[in-house]
């Protein structure tokens, strides 16, 4: 996980996540904490007021592609999505995800795994074109995004997304 957090990107999550996060990392002294800590990040969330206490943080409100077409423009780094369940079925749905990473952890939720990931989406296959262990625990799949009838993503378009998603969920949306 060390070696993704190394690559100049821009971190999106929603405001449940922000504040999940925010909680752990923003104290932490662990390395990768403290990447994430480094890492500028963009909260989407109607709901959070600023200032947002987690250092480099900003807060977008209202429209989703408006907000990312906003961010590619002022930044030629990768947009990376984090958690965020619904942030990232929006990316989805908006068509702006070109590449699908899921993450594995080996780990049960138990009682605390009471919500369906992906809910609303599609079913459909995805395709495998890289698999790795991260750090001997979590599996990284990696992939273009789903086609499906009602809203093809040709891969003739320019890269503008990386979707990465784990329990809870992570996109990467690149510039």
């Amino acid at each position: 996980m060390c070696e993704a957090l190394d690559q100049p990107q821009q971190v999106l999550m929603s405001g449940v996540t922000y504040e999940a996060m925010a909680a752990i990392s923003s104290s932490a002294t662990d390395k990768v904490s403290q990447q994430m800590n480094d890492l500028p990040k963009v909260v989407f969330s109607n709901t959070l007021d600023e200032p947002l206490a987690w250092k480099n943080t900003r807060l977008l409100r209202g429209d989703l592609a408006d907000a990312i077409g906003r961010l590619k423009q002022q930044s030629g780094t990768a947009l990376r999505a984090i958690g965020s369940i619904t942030l990232v079925t929006g990316l989805m749905n908006l068509g702006l995800v070109d590449q699908l990473r899921l993450m594995v952890f080996p780990l049960t939720l138990g009682a605390d795994g009471h919500d369906p990931a992906y809910v609303g989406l599609p079913r459909v296959g995805l395709e495998l074109i890289e698999s790795k262990i991260l750090e001997s625990r979590p599996v990284m799949l990696n992939g273009p995004p789903p086609q499906h009838a009602n809203k093809p993503w040709p891969s003739t378009r320019p890269p503008r997304a990386t979707c990465s998603l784990m329990p809870p969920t992570a996109c990467v949306v690149s510039g």
